[in-house]
């Protein structure tokens, strides 16, 4: 998702997980602003797919005293 963007279809299938979990993640990483979508796609059945593209390159989490730090990068394929 961050080189290009993917359908919800395409996360389930190549995380090998239940679309319905994608769609859950999908819709907390929105919330957080993680992801956005790129662009929706119209199949040849007429159904609408959304391509999900990461906001985000890269995340960092330090953990030393006195507090754990979390450092992300912006996603320059955008």
């Amino acid at each position: 998702m961050i080189h290009r963007g993917k359908t919800a279809t395409n996360l389930s299938e190549s995380l090998k997980i239940p679309l319905s979990s994608v769609y859950k993640k999908i819709s907390d990483l929105e919330n957080l602003t993680l992801i956005k979508v790129e662009k929706i796609i119209l199949s040849e059945k007429g159904r609408r797919f959304k391509v999900y593209r990461s906001r985000i390159n890269r995340a960092e989490i330090s953990i030393k005293k006195p507090e754990p730090t979390l450092s992300l990068t912006a996603n320059s394929f955008l």
